[in-house]
């Protein structure tokens, strides 16, 4: 596993985020226009989409509304989405695991996974890792 310390770094600012999709979540600082707006990666100013899996077809000013609603709602479904890219080989680790080759770090990665869904689980969140 490459990007261990990379991955966990984005994996703890994954949990620290969960206080953004609990029900408890103050949802007045859901400005209507977030969406359109430009995002920060890394303090460069990226325009991409915001919107994802927008299975219902919400309008794009309709968004913010809807996302204040669903934080406030238990019954949502949400779910926190880590794209790890290339910080994860997920046929290399399960290679590795299934010859119980694992080394200590690996090992330690994956008990960190669990915790980060076991962490969103307890916010009624679930955790999807995408990686290489």
């Amino acid at each position: 596993m490459g990007g261990v310390t990379k991955l966990e770094a984005v994996g703890r600012q994954s949990a620290a985020s969960l206080a953004f999709c609990s029900t408890m979540a103050q949802v007045d600082g859901i400005e209507n226009d977030r969406w359109k707006r430009p995002t920060q990666f890394n303090a460069k100013t990226v325009v991409l989409p915001r919107i994802f899996r927008n299975e219902k077809n919400v309008p794009e000013n309709d968004v913010a509304a809807t996302v204040r609603a669903a934080l406030t709602n238990p019954s949502y479904d949400r779910e926190v989405w880590i794209v790890a890219g290339r910080l994860l080989d997920v046929e290399k680790t399960r290679d590795r695991a299934r010859k119980k080759a694992l080394t200590n770090r690996d090992r330690q990665l994956l008990m960190f996974l669990e915790s980060l869904g076991t962490a969103c689980g307890r916010a009624n969140a679930r955790l999807r890792i995408f990686g290489h």
